[in-house]
């Protein structure tokens, strides 16, 4: 869950269970909890999450973009 900031439905499966996601590196992203998408790699919090909210760089679980945790 993610506090302090409006996140959008995820424009794959419309669900609401969105999640920060920390990478190695320190980047950070949103992610769906029911089908993975995720939002582009952010900097901080809002970045990721003003990201996610424009679906801006999104990749959906069911294209086959989807990166594995590295």
């Amino acid at each position: 869950m993610i506090t302090g900031h409006k996140v959008e439905m995820c424009p794959f499966c419309r669900a609401t269970q969105a999640y920060l996601h920390i990478r190695k590196g320190s980047a950070v992203q949103v992610r769906c909890g029911r089908c993975g998408a995720e939002g582009p790699e952010a900097k901080s919090e809002s970045e990721a999450v003003e990201k996610w909210n424009k679906n801006d760089g999104m990749r959906g679980s069911k294209d086959g973009n989807r990166k594995d945790d590295e």
